[in-house]
């Protein structure tokens, strides 16, 4: 969440580069999440939040192998989400 609210605060003060630059990252991140749909998003909240837990049935549990590409590919939106819950 703070990385949204960070994007819209850089282009309301007219950063519109660095704004774009990370709306690229949110983007990225937001594609994993439509490919994976919830179970991808619900493996990044166990993963990075410590909760999520794995989807009810009929829903397939990923792979550990999946799992590790979903943590993976929500990273680098997670590290600087992280920073940025720090300065607040």
């Amino acid at each position: 969440m703070e990385l949204s609210v960070r994007v819209m605060e850089l282009y309301q003060a007219g950063q519109v580069e660095e704004a774009q630059r990370l709306q690229a990252i949110v983007a990225r991140a937001d594609w994993q999440a439509i490919k994976g749909g919830f179970v991808a998003v619900k493996s990044a909240l166990q993963t990075y939040r410590g909760y999520g837990a794995l989807p009810r049935r009929p829903c397939v549990v990923p792979s550990e192998e999946q799992a590790t590409a979903w943590k993976d590919s929500f990273a680098e939106a997670m590290a600087l989400e992280k920073q940025l819950e720090k300065q607040a």
